[in-house]
């Protein structure tokens, strides 16, 4: 009886068993008002500004820092935009002022412990946790160490020294706030630790899911470093997002979406930080109605970008900008989404397993029911 509720039970399981970031005023922005969709940031439907946008922002916050030398949010509006435009040494020259100016000033990094809060921590509780001072200091200087070795190429000779003191910071950060940026400096520290290995014999999908144990939730961070991050053009960062939500039914689509990236930055030149290999093993062909829809998706999301900062800059050149004007963008109407059709029903995808997995156990469902049946009679006989 045991060994047939045991065959019974694998045949009814079978079915369902045959997949960094930077601190300023903008990212707090998109805490407070709600992310783009997970298939928005994998398309790179959002915001990118224009490099006018970030000098100008430079300008004003550096005489805003004039007049409020202990606004400490400026030192990180100013790094970030000096970030932005490919200007490491003086992103991490003016985090480093930052940090001088809170030690002299007495100010003391504060542990945000998440777990002692009574029930469910609020969205003004993560966002204040964000904007503490000191896990700021330590997120941005973190993040402006790794870009500095990526910008530069990658070089062999700086790797251990830029990435060892890179994961010190962001790991500090981490220690500092448990919520940790929505939880992207997670996914940031753990990138760092399979890039900053000797040898990689896995991909970073693997990596993540093999040595962190990350699950399908987990792999979602990665889209923060996407869209907040410098992670729009990282062979890794898409194709581990696609390994993991290829295998979710639920998440075909965006997986497969991914994977589509992955082969256009390849197109473009771009390579994985691990070099030739490893390669994915995961790397299903997507449909061409997948394809088909990615294009247009691909193309109305250029199209955005280009209206976006086509509106930007025009407004930029007149004297205006986002920090000195609330209704900056009142004017620009973002394009809709372009739709391609009712979406594909996931069950689909479980019927031609469910259905000849119930078949099959058909028989071994009846032979059980009889022999129940049977123990009953014999029994109620006795």
């Amino acid at each position: 009886m045991r060994k047939i509720s045991w065959i019974l039970a694998s045949l009814v399981l079978a079915a369902p068993l045959s997949e960094a970031c930077l601190n300023d005023r903008d990212s707090l922005y998109a805490e407070t008002h709600g992310h783009t969709e997970l298939l928005k940031i994998i398309v790179g439907w959002f915001p990118v500004h224009t490099d006018l946008y970030y000098t100008r922002r430079i300008e004003l916050a550096k005489k805003e820092l004039q007049k409020s030398p202990q606004k400490w949010s400026l030192y990180d509006d100013i790094a970030v935009a000096y970030d932005r435009l490919g200007k490491d040494v003086n992103a991490i020259e003016v985090i480093e002022q930052k940090r001088s100016r809170m030690e002299a000033a007495g100010l003391k990094p504060k542990k945000i412990a998440f777990h002692q809060i009574e029930g469910e921590v609020s969205e003004d509780q993560k966002t204040a946790a964000s904007q503490d001072p000191w896990y700021r200091y330590y997120a941005n200087c973190g993040t402006f160490w790794a870009h500095r070795w990526f910008h530069e190429g990658m070089p062999a000779d700086k790797k251990m020294a830029w990435l060892d003191l890179a994961q010190a910071k962001i790991d500090r950060a981490i220690s500092i706030n448990e919520f940790a940026h929505g939880g992207r400096e997670y996914a940031q520290a753990a990138v760092l630790r399979w890039v900053r290995m000797t040898k990689k014999d896995k991909t970073l999908g693997e990596y993540l899911e093999d040595v962190e144990s990350w699950r399908l939730k987990d792999f979602k961070a990665l889209a923060g470093l996407i869209e907040l991050g410098g992670a729009w053009e990282s062979v890794d960062v898409y194709e581990a997002i696609a390994e993991a939500l290829t295998r979710d039914m639920f998440y075909m689509t965006s997986g497969q979406f991914a994977l589509l990236r992955v082969q256009e930055l390849e197109s473009a030149g771009r390579k994985s930080v691990a070099g030739p290999g490893p390669l994915s093993n995961r790397r299903p062909v997507p449909p061409e109605r997948v394809k088909a829809a990615y294009a247009k998706i691909r193309f109305g999301a250029e199209e955005y970008r280009r209206a976006y900062k086509s509106y930007e800059s025009l407004h930029l050149q007149s004297g205006s900008h986002p920090d000195i004007d609330p209704r900056f963008y009142e004017g620009f109407v973002e394009p809709p989404f372009p739709t391609f059709g009712k979406p594909p029903n996931p069950w689909n995808q479980v019927w031609p397993i469910a259905i000849p997995t119930a078949v099959l156990s058909s028989p071994f469902i009846a032979l059980y029911i009889l022999l129940k049946i049977r123990k009953r009679k014999v029994s109620a006989a006795k």
